[in-house]
C-alpha cells in the first residue's frame, strides 16, 4: 500500500462527521475481491461503500462527497492511455457521446471544467457506492465479454453500466482526483520523451 493511500485513508477514518468501519482485504482476483467486500458490507448496518486501491489515494477528504447523497460517485483518477491518442494519461471518467465507445469527460462536449458531472462509466480505484445501489445488484462488478472470448468492460465500466440499467446514475466531482502510483521504468519515458522531440 503506497504511504499516501494510508495518509488519505487515516484522513478518512479521523473524520467525527461518519463512522467508518475499515475493511482491508487482498483477495484474488479483484473482482473476487470486490464481490467479498460487497457481500461484507451488505450483511453489516453500513450507508455507503467506500472503494480506495492501494495505489490511487484522494488529493481531498472523500467523505465531504457522501453528503451529496449519489448513488455511485467516481473520484477521477489518471490512467495510461493504451489507445493510443494525443496525450499519454487521460482520467477514468467517461462519457457516451454516441461514437463506438466511451469517451473522457475533459474531451467530451460536456467538459466546462472542475465541480460536478454526471458521467457514464468509471473506474473503481476510488468509488463511493450508495447501499441501495448495491442492494439491487447480484455480482456487480463481473467483466463483460465478447462472444469470442475478448473482455469488452472491466469490471468497474461494467458494473457503472448495470447500475444504469438498475435506473442509478453514475457521478464525479473534478475538485476530488485521486493520484495514480505505478511502477515506471524510467527509460521507457526518457525514449517517449526523445521520440517526442524528434517529431516536433
Amino acid at each position: 500500500m503506497h504511504k499516501r493511500v494510508i495518509f488519505a485513508r487515516d484522513r478518512i477514518l479521523g473524520d467525527p462527521r461518519v463512522e467508518i468501519t475499515p475493511m482491508i482485504t487482498t483477495h484474488r482476483p479483484y473482482v473476487h475481491n470486490l464481490h467479498l467486500i460487497q457481500k461484507d458490507f451488505l450483511d453489516g448496518d453500513y450507508d455507503y461503500l467506500i472503494t480506495m486501491d492501494d495505489d490511487n489515494p484522494p488529493l481531498k477528504n472523500i467523505i465531504d462527497l457522501i453528503f451529496l447523497d449519489k448513488d455511485v460517485m467516481v473520484c477521477p483518477t489518471p490512467v495510461w492511455n493504451d489507445e493510443g491518442g494525443s496525450f499519454p494519461i487521460y482520467f477514468n471518467v467517461m462519457v457516451d457521446e454516441g461514437k463506438a465507445g466511451l469517451t473522457p469527460l475533459a474531451s467530451s462536449k460536456r467538459f466546462k471544467g472542475v465541480g460536478l458531472y454526471e458521467i457514464d462509466a468509471g473506474g473503481s480505484g476510488c468509488m463511493i457506492i450508495a447501499r441501495r445501489v448495491l442492494e439491487k445488484m447480484k455480482a456487480p462488478f463481473m467483466r463483460t465479454w465478447s462472444d469470442d472470448g475478448i473482455v469488452k468492460w472491466g469490471g468497474d465500466f461494467s458494473f457503472c453500466r448495470r447500475a444504469k440499467e438498475q435506473g442509478f446514475s453514475i457521478w464525479t466531482h473534478l475538485d476530488y482526483m485521486c493520484q495514480h502510483f505505478k511502477e515506471l521504468e524510467l527509460t521507457s519515458v526518457l525514449k517517449v520523451i526523445m521520440e517526442m522531440k524528434a517529431n516536433g
